[in-house]
């Protein structure tokens, strides 16, 4: 019997220093940095899902077009001159991560708008800057200033941000410890909507009705100014404002959601038919976590990728890219720059240095959803 006790006794020991562990910051640092190391090689790569395709702008590029290697100062001309083959190629959606707050050449600048308003499936990335104001102390006799953080969303070029049907930040920690998780909304910046959220919102804005429809059957009141069709939603920046209206809404009428999700776990959509996984995909933006663990594919290259370059060659290479129906994502390449800015320490980082890049974990942020 004692020894029934003791063990028992033991147990419970055992248990609450687990989760003592569990909720420390050591506990929860070691987890993630060290637990889900372990459990992604344990498991080992993914097939990465066929619908997403990164176009690199890497070195290869830059040698073909005989630029210089920092991309920011690659021509704008020529970003514009890639939505031309992307459409013929029948990509559904472009999610440019690259920044365009700073204007370049007036001509060059018109001409990356006019195209990205002909396309009409752009979204942009925006960046959002900490700026830290000091503020007086409320101790009298401390001598120092403390201060608050404050997040300003930081748009790209107005024409260029008016071109395209909506564009919103990707914030990750640039600091020494494994990126694990994205956020879907970034609280602390006002809910705002983070890019793979308003690129998956463009890319199925094809099920946008049928997705209205199935939250007012579920008894959500949708206010008069959320707009109902999707050539309305893909107009004049109301993209975003419609995704702020639904977070809104998900936090005040909670139980209109969960009967949205019985719904679509009912015998009417267990075919798992493309609608259903379209609903259930934006569905589970709202019903989710704020912020998300990463389900990695793998190392770098995971995902699908196609050199910058490649999208503008003709026939077999062309045809080889295959971005009928598909999302493509563009941005920098890790490999393109030597002093690793864009970059990001994850479960995947090899041993010669090479992370992944931001862009793949954007497109793999996207793939998650």
């Amino acid at each position: 019997m004692n020894r029934l006790i003791s063990a028992g006794l033991l147990g419970v020991a055992v248990g609450i220093l687990g989760i003592l562990a569990g909720v420390s910051p050591l506990g929860v640092l070691m987890e993630q940095n060290v637990g889900l190391h372990g459990l992604f090689h344990m498991r080992g790569p993914r097939p990465a899902p066929p619908e997403t395709v990164i176009v690199t702008m890497d070195m290869a590029s830059v040698n073909h077009f005989n630029l210089k290697p920092k991309p920011e100062r690659w021509p704008r001309a020529l970003h514009a001159q890639l939505n031309e083959p992307l459409a013929d190629s029948g990509a559904r959606t472009v999610a440019m991560d690259i920044l365009f707050e700073i204007p370049k050449h007036d001509r060059d600048d018109q001409r990356l708008a006019d195209a990205i308003s002909e396309a009409g499936n752009v979204t942009l990335c925006s960046s959002i800057q900490i700026q830290r104001p000091p503020l007086p102390s409320d101790t009298p006799t401390r001598d120092h200033r403390t201060t608050v953080n404050v997040e300003k969303l930081v748009t790209p070029l107005p024409k260029l941000a008016r071109a395209a049907v909506a564009q919103a930040p990707f914030p990750l920690p640039k600091r020494p410890v494994k990126v694990n998780q994205f956020w879907a909304f970034k609280t602390s910046a006002g809910d705002a909507p983070t890019f793979p959220v308003a690129a998956l919102h463009l890319y199925l804005s094809t099920h946008y009705e049928a997705f209205l429809a199935l939250l007012e059957a579920s008894g959500l009141n949708l206010p008069p100014d959320l707009p109902r069709t999707r050539s309305a939603l893909l107009q004049d920046g109301n993209m975003l404002a419609a995704i702020h209206t639904l977070k809104a809404l998900s936090r005040q009428q909670p139980g209109a959601f969960k009967v949205a999700q019985h719904t679509l776990n009912s015998s009417r959509w267990a075919d798992r038919n493309d609608a259903g996984a379209a609903l259930r995909a934006l569905l589970s933006v709202y019903t989710g976590t704020d912020s998300r663990y990463l389900n990695y594919y793998g190392p770098p290259g995971a995902l699908r990728t196609v050199p910058y370059h490649r999208i503008f060659e003709d026939t077999a290479e062309k045809a080889a890219a295959d971005l009928s129906d598909k999302i493509v994502f563009i941005g920098l390449s890790q490999r393109l720059r030597l002093d690793q800015q864009d970059g990001y320490y994850t479960v995947y980082s090899r041993d010669d240095g090479e992370d992944i890049s931001g862009v793949e974990i954007a497109a793999t942020a996207f793939s998650n959803l």
